[in-house]
């Protein structure tokens, strides 16, 4: 019986001086944090105030595009597109049901197109067009406008470049 009671005191003894340090080791991590977030208080009493009560605001509101799109486009869309393209590219949005993607399509212009007339006389159109997860939203737009850029010659970039920077 009184191997027990010792193995007991043994043991509690153990748990007594693991809990003491791990006291310890806290009080020091207490520490190290107070004095990081005393740094960062520091540092951002420092950073200079962005209030300008004279500034002025410039709000844009979206125009309205010409679409044969079913559904509205976001504004992110739009601006997006027009962005890595060009205003003269359609952009259409088909939401799929039952799906959480919808269909983004870029319908690029005949001056811009690589397309053969062979597909002009047949199509009508260029089409380029990917399902994106509702998940990768204005990111997947973004991707699928870069790839049709890139997928486009040096010359015609060129071309779609100089014109996203002329005046409307």
């Amino acid at each position: 019986m009184r191997k027990k009671k010792e193995n007991v005191e043994d043991l509690s003894e153990v748990i007594l001086s693991n809990v003491k340090l791990m006291h310890e080791d806290l009080t020091k991590l207490t520490g190290i944090v107070s004095t990081f977030i005393e740094k960062l208080s520091i540092s951002v009493v420092q950073v200079p105030s962005l209030n300008r009560p004279n500034a002025q605001v410039n709000i844009t509101t979206a125009q309205p595009t010409e679409t044969t799109s079913k559904y509205p486009i976001p504004v992110e869309f739009r601006e997006a597109t027009d962005l890595i393209l060009n205003k003269k590219f359609e952009i259409e949005i088909d939401y799929l049901p039952d799906v959480a993607s919808f269909q983004f399509s870029v319908l690029v212009p005949r001056e811009y197109s690589n397309a053969g007339n062979s597909h002009w006389e047949t199509h009508k159109e260029d089409r380029r067009s990917k399902i994106i997860e509702n998940a990768m939203g204005i990111n997947g737009v973004r991707e699928w406008s870069m790839k049709i850029y890139e997928n486009l010659s040096s010359e015609i970039r060129s071309k779609i470049f100089y014109d996203r920077t002329q005046p409307v």
